[in-house]
């Protein structure tokens, strides 16, 4: 007998001892139990009901711990649905946040399209989808005439003129020698202008692609739009961090000589018009990435993403391994400088009143 059970005893035995003792006026101050020896039949059962009651505390305990771990494991759970809720309504708010810009820029777009057209009492336009815009700004269908993009009259020309690039030009700008006779991709991403606080993070997406990518690339320095800063600050950090060694870079290059870059062209990265328009002409397979083009027309060799680097490297490696498209006059055929020169020359022109 020992623990609890032995105390409860030697206090019962004191009490019993002061109360048959007090009778016969002695007076007991304290008992002392040093050994019990119960016999063998009770001290079984003693020893029976102390296990048991130790078996008890140990359940109890061992549920006790069952309940911590299942109270943890349930709050680990709950903070996990937190996250993945958080995730979720993040992405919605991002998604939102890209359809509203958008919606923003075709508005925009359509503003200032429909303010020049208010302007013009002659409208010479570059595809049959845009006349029939102006037409429904409230324009003479009469007054409208699909004439194509002089900036296609500039491709065609080169594409005819192959083997004439000038070899000078692509020895400026810094960076990696890449020979134009090999396969090479064009780069040129501009800042989006309602987006200018997010141009260095898409810049850097762009840049983590290409670096994984690895493969030979002539990379544009971006236009002067709001944002801007913040995109060539991303090329200049990136490539101080991380060396592209298959990549030159340039300010800047006269038309022609681009375009014949754009000829010969595997595929164009960014968020170029080039893109859309000379190299739909061209066949050259484009990636489109984010919402500069947003409304307008493209011909089968555009494929758009967004900002991810993941996405722009894995749509890449399926433009190069889909080589280059049919050719598209989705923007005109190569003849839309005489076009417009005709009607220009042949149509009466008039004054237009404002308002009218």
């Amino acid at each position: 007998m020992s623990g609890e059970t032995r105390k409860a005893f030697q206090d019962k035995l004191l009490v019993e001892l002061r109360r048959e003792c007090w009778v016969q006026g002695i007076s007991i101050s304290d008992a002392l139990v040093r050994e019990i020896s119960p016999p063998a039949e009770i001290a079984s059962l003693i020893s029976q009901r102390e296990q048991a009651s130790q078996e008890i505390d140990r359940s109890t305990n061992q549920m006790e711990e069952a309940k911590s771990e299942a109270l943890l494991v349930e709050q680990q759970e709950m903070q996990a649905q937190n996250g993945a809720l958080g995730d979720a309504r993040r992405d919605v708010v991002t998604v939102t946040k890209r359809a509203e810009q958008r919606e923003v820029v075709s508005v925009t777009q359509a503003n200032r399209e429909h303010a020049v057209a208010k302007l013009a009492n002659l409208h010479l336009v570059a595809t049959e989808r845009a006349a029939e815009r102006v037409v429904r700004m409230g324009e003479l269908p009469e007054t409208v005439f699909v004439t194509g993009c002089p900036s296609i009259d500039l491709a065609a020309r080169v594409r005819q003129q192959r083997g004439f690039l000038n070899l000078q030009d692509l020895q400026k700008g810094v960076g990696a020698d890449v020979d134009p006779a090999q396969d090479y991709v064009i780069v040129l991403q501009h800042p989006v202008t309602i987006e200018w606080q997010e141009a260095e993070a898409q810049m850097t997406e762009t840049l983590w692609a290409m670096r994984e990518l690895d493969c030979p690339a002539y990379w544009f320095w971006p236009n002067v739009d709001a944002g801007s800063d913040a995109t060539s600050k991303a090329i200049r950090v990136f490539r101080e961090r991380y060396p592209l060694r298959t990549v030159h870079f340039f300010r800047s290059m006269p038309p022609e000589d681009f375009n014949r870059l754009l000829v010969d062209a595997a595929a164009i990265v960014g968020n170029s018009s080039a893109a859309i328009r000379e190299c739909a002409y061209l066949g050259t397979p484009a990636i489109n990435i984010g919402s500069r083009q947003s409304g307008r027309e493209r011909g089968p060799n555009v494929t758009d993403v967004e900002y991810d680097r993941a996405a722009i490297g894995e749509t890449l490696r399926a433009q190069l391994a889909h080589g280059r498209y049919p050719s598209s006059n989705i923007y005109g055929d190569g003849t839309a400088g005489p076009r417009i020169a005709i009607e220009l020359a042949t149509r009466p022109l008039t004054l237009k009143t404002p308002g009218k």
